[in-house]
């Protein structure tokens, strides 16, 4: 049962919130809940219904880790960062919204900080509720696992990595990050065209570069066929996973 020296994890989405609790001491996920969002309902609005409805929400926890899915960020060198102007980097890529407080994480294996927004009625109910939290951006584990991964094999390795209604691009040579951003997609083709564009703009090479796709996206494994007519190498990857424990 959850407890005070277990993990709580809270992924969140708009297409739902994901839950997981894990406990250090047996080094195992104890609970896992997947719950879809009423489209009517602001973010920070269904975040109150699941606390009231989920008991688990309400135990006291060691620490409680919540991961931010969303195709709204900008990276910058971590040589130039600031954080004191980390709004102002932000904005200068994004038109500011309502209510919205932006955030950070270093990515030392990337040489970067990525900027992300998160809406400031949910970041205060979170941190009300948990004490001990701490927020990340979906991207941050995962391109950071990828920059060790992409030192090995190929010169070259692109990254897609397929959600439900937008992709992630990561783009490495041999460790060094390239390219990394997000592409709305509205149908395959678009799921097909900015790899293949961004594989072009990087000089990638057809015949000895690699091409890796992640996700779970229903048009998935179309993606990996319809690219293996263009380029040679195209593999599916399992990343590891958004919830990373002690």
């Amino acid at each position: 049962m959850p407890g005070e020296a277990n993990i709580l994890s809270i992924r969140l989405d708009t297409d739902g919130f994901y839950f997981s609790i894990y406990d250090p001491i047996r080094y195992s996920v104890v609970l896992t809940r997947q719950r879809e969002i009423e489209t009517g309902l602001s973010m920070t609005a269904n975040m109150r219904k699941a606390l009231a409805e989920l008991d688990f929400l309400s135990y006291t926890y060691k620490r409680t880790d919540v991961l931010l899915v969303s195709k709204r960020f900008t990276l910058i060198p971590l040589e130039l960062f600031a954080e004191d102007r980390a709004a102002d980097y932000f904005y200068y890529n994004f038109s500011p919204e309502k209510n919205e407080t932006v955030l950070y994480d270093i990515l030392p294996k990337n040489g970067a900080v990525i900027l992300y927004a998160l809406d400031k009625s949910l970041y205060d109910l979170a941190r009300e509720q948990y004490p001990q939290i701490r927020f990340q951006s979906s991207i941050s584990s995962l391109a950071e696992h990828l920059a060790v991964k992409s030192r090995l094999g190929m010169d070259k390795k692109m990254y897609v990595y397929a959600r439900q209604r937008f992709i992630e691009v990561y783009a490495y040579e041999r460790g060094h990050l390239m390219l990394l951003n997000a592409y709305d997609c509205k149908d395959s083709s678009d799921r097909m065209y900015y790899p293949l564009y961004a594989w072009k703009r990087l000089a990638m090479d057809q015949q000895t570069d690699e091409l890796c796709v992640m996700g779970s996206g229903e048009d998935k494994d179309q993606l990996v066929e319809e690219m293996r007519r263009f380029i040679r190498y195209v593999t599916i990857l399992n990343p590891v996973p958004e919830f990373n424990y002690p």
